[in-house]
Formats: structure tokens, sequence, C-alpha cells
């Protein structure tokens, strides 16, 4: 009976020492099970994230759809605007090609009728780039 009895104690000592592991295993699978539900939850936050830049992202594909013939169309528009302001500087050169060429043909038809009504007076000292001061010729300074 003491044998029973002492085997009975150091079961029970075994058992005592089994449930000791156990509580200890409980309280760490515990732990577990509450850093895994904080794991669950961040996760569940950014996939919710993620849908709504999902949903972001697909709003913006459909403006930049509804806004890449605008584009197209503004591009064309600058092309046809500089096309337009070249001609627009080349027209200008050419008219002031022509402006400089009648007024030297004016200079000239001026100094022709001089010619003709003073026949005795010198013009050859009158030229296009000057003008009179003070009862001188002198060049026109360049402004």
């Amino acid at each position: 009976m003491v044998d029973r009895l002492e085997a009975s104690e150091l079961r029970e000592s075994k058992l005592v020492i089994d449930l000791e592991a156990t509580k200890k295993e409980m309280i760490q699978v515990r732990f577990e099970a509450a850093e895994l539900t904080k794991v669950r939850q961040t996760l569940k936050d950014k996939e919710t994230k993620l849908k709504d830049k999902e949903t972001e992202l697909t709003s913006l594909k459909i403006k930049v759809d509804e806004l890449t013939p605008k584009v197209e169309t503004y591009e064309t528009q600058v092309q046809e605007l500089i096309v337009k302001c070249q001609n627009l500087e080349n027209e200008k050169e050419e008219l002031t090609d022509q402006l400089c060429a009648t007024l030297n043909q004016g200079f000239q038809l001026a100094l022709d009728q001089v010619k003709v009504l003073y026949p005795d007076t010198d013009i050859s000292n009158a030229n296009i780039t000057k003008e009179v001061v003070d009862g001188q010729l002198i060049e026109i300074a360049d402004e």
C-alpha cells in the first residue's frame, strides 16, 4: 500500500508538473492568439487600404483616358500655332524687307526731285541713314 501511495504521489507530482507546463503553454498560446488577432486586423486594414487605392487608381485611369484626347487635341493646336507663328515671322520679315525697299525708293525719288528742282545743289552727302541736327547731317543713332 505504501508503494501504491508513493506511486500515486509520484504520478500526482508528475501530473502537477505536466499541469504547470500545460498552463505555461496555454499562456503562450493565448499570447500568440492575441498576436495573431492583431496581425489579422492589420492585414484587414491593409486590404481595405489596398482596395481604396485600387479604386483610386481605377478612377485616375478613367480620368487619364478622358483627358488623353484633349491633350492630343491641344498638342495638335500647339503645333498648328507654332507653324502659324513661323509663317507670321516669315511674313514679318518679308514686310520689313518691302518696307525698307519702299523707304529707299521713296528717298531716291525725293533726291531725284531735288536734282530736278535744284540742279546745281550738291546732294552727294545725302543718305537715308542720316538726319539733320542743327543744320548738319549726322548718322542716325541706333536706339
